[in-house]
């Protein structure tokens, strides 16, 4: 674990990802965490049933979901600037609907799971749910059907929202800008805090739209989500800024399947 080159004594976010904070003494972290009011003693190396949680703290990602792309269930590996694989997403097959994603599963270098991202409601509106390793729920990211916007909420509150239109037509989170284009996150007084870019190229994705099934060639090299966040996040805002890159790929994913479903 990389340790502070300043800072003050005192708690700061958890750089195992385990937990929301986690005591530093001044010269090195400690053993004591802390998160929903509650603390424990949790050292701070990874160990047996401990996930490696470090990616949580990292300021830019990239998802790599190659040639089966956004469209189809499998794993994508996670990485940081420098190539490090950090862990890899899970998307599960619907059992209802294999062509949709149930949920998407947030996995450590050695598989153990950092975050849950899970379909439920929210009134009469879609939602997906992230709950964290222990499986408590930290927030939801909701699609009110009359809203262009994606709200974040938690404990019922909204603290961020998306706005996936902001000048790109009628389509939604799905392909239809020009790269690069992130879809921003921000905070309820307007802050960035999370943004995610999709790579594919334009002109690709045109031609995905009216294209039969089979006749879309995307570029794996460039089959890629980019994810930056600002560092410093305080939990829950710093694991739903990760969750928000796959709720940008439900978006995508639901887009594109709906699409195929109409040109097959």
């Amino acid at each position: 674990m990389g340790d502070m080159a300043t800072g003050a004594a005192g708690w700061h976010p958890d750089p195992s990802g385990r937990a929301h904070v986690r005591y530093w003494d001044g010269a090195a972290w400690s053993d004591q965490v802390a998160a929903w009011g509650g603390t424990w003693t949790d050292p701070i190396e990874p160990g047996p049933g401990r996930p490696d949680a470090r990616l949580l703290n990292e300021t830019a990602l990239t998802i790599d979901y190659g040639l089966a792309g956004l469209e189809a269930p499998g794993r994508w590996p996670i990485s940081d600037p420098a190539g490090t694989l950090r862990g890899s997403i899970i998307a599960e097959a619907s059992p209802i609907d294999p062509r949709y994603t149930w949920r998407y599963l947030v996995l450590d270098p050695g598989d153990l799971v950092v975050l849950t991202v899970t379909p439920t409601v929210d009134g009469w509106a879609g939602a997906l749910e992230v709950a964290d390793g222990r499986g408590r729920v930290l927030g939801t990211f909701v699609f009110p059907m009359a809203s262009g916007k994606t709200v974040v909420k938690v404990g019922g509150q909204v603290v961020a929202a998306a706005n996936p239109f902001e000048g790109r037509g009628v389509v939604t989170f799905g392909p239809g800008w020009d790269v690069p284009d992130p879809v921003r996150l921000t905070d309820t007084a307007g802050t960035e805090v999370a943004s995610v870019t999709n790579q594919e190229e334009r002109t690709a994705l045109r031609r995905f739209y009216g294209a039969r099934k089979g006749t879309y060639s995307p570029d794996p090299a460039r089959c890629r989500l980019e994810l930056i966040r600002p560092a410093g996040l305080p939990e829950p805002l710093r694991s739903l800024t990760l969750a928000f890159a796959m709720v940008f790929a439900d978006r995508v994913h639901d887009d594109r399947v709906q699409q195929r479903a109409t040109n097959d």
